[in-house]
Formats: C-alpha cells, sequence, structure tokens
C-alpha cells in the first residue's frame, strides 16, 4: 500500500484518516489502493492476453505461473520471472494471459513480455496485444 495511506479498520468498514498526508493523493487513488490492498483473495480481476505470431515463436508457464519461458527466435529461451500480484496461463503456446488483482502491475508485465520481441510492421511477426491491430507497411516495390 502506498506510504501516504493509513487506513482504520472498523469492522467492516475501511476509514481513511482526515488529516492531509505528505503526499497529495485524490479520494478514489486512496480508494483503490485500499481496495486492492484489502482484497485478501486472489481473485483475478484484470486480465491481459498476448497473442505470439511467427514461426516456432512458443511460450510456457512454470511453478505455477511464477516462471514465464518465450522462445522468439533467439540462441537462447527467454525466462521472465513474474511479479508477486501476477499469475500468468498459456492456453495454448501462442496465447499468453497475465492476471491478477492489480491493473497497473498486469499491464506493467504484459508491456515487459511485449517488450521482449514487439510486433514488426512488414511481417506482423512478433508479441502483440490480442486486440491490438498492426499496421502493416509495404514492402519495397520493384521496377
Amino acid at each position: 500500500m502506498h506510504s501516504a495511506v493509513f487506513v482504520q479498520f472498523l469492522r467492516r468498514s475501511a476509514r481513511l484518516p482526515t488529516s492531509p498526508p505528505v503526499i497529495k493523493l485524490s479520494p478514489t487513488t486512496a480508494r483503490c489502493l485500499v481496495v486492492t490492498e484489502t482484497n485478501t483473495e486472489m481473485e483475478a480481476q484484470f486480465f491481459r492476453f498476448l497473442k505470439i505470431v511467427g514461426v516456432g515463436f512458443k511460450a510456457r508457464a512454470e511453478s505455477e505461473g511464477r516462471l514465464l519461458f518465450l522462445k522468439l527466435g533467439y540462441s537462447h529461451e527467454v525466462e521472465l520471472t513474474v511479479p508477486p500480484a501476477v499469475r500468468v496461463f498459456c492456453f495454448k503456446p501462442n496465447i499468453v494471459c497475465c492476471t491478477g488483482i492489480d491493473k497497473q502491475r498486469v499491464h506493467q508485465f504484459a508491456a515487459a513480455v511485449r517488450s521482449c520481441k514487439p510486433p514488426e510492421v512488414y511481417k506482423g511477426k512478433g508479441i502483440m496485444y490480442v486486440d491490438e491491430v498492426i499496421k502493416k507497411k509495404q514492402g519495397k516495390k520493384s521496377k
């Protein structure tokens, strides 16, 4: 939880103190931080799906979604350690699902995975979000 947010728990409700903290937080941000922190169960509320396009490009998750291994055409496998608030599942070798209770961490990890091999504009190969549209460029024209 943010260091400026101090929460008092009274029975089933949480109350933020009225004294101004050192760092200014909007009430909405403070409420979201409290809701995220007090959610004790690992309920997946945020999802980000990634699609891997390319011949021989594959992904696999191990250690209960704690490690992600990517084969992206390099001479080695790319190994990514998943942050604590995020889980990773591979439905198919080319579909990766990042899920968790913290939207910022889920999207941050999905962006880190995508940055390993961003989609290229000529052939469309690489890692992209499922809902992302890659506008392809035209190649060289012959005379």
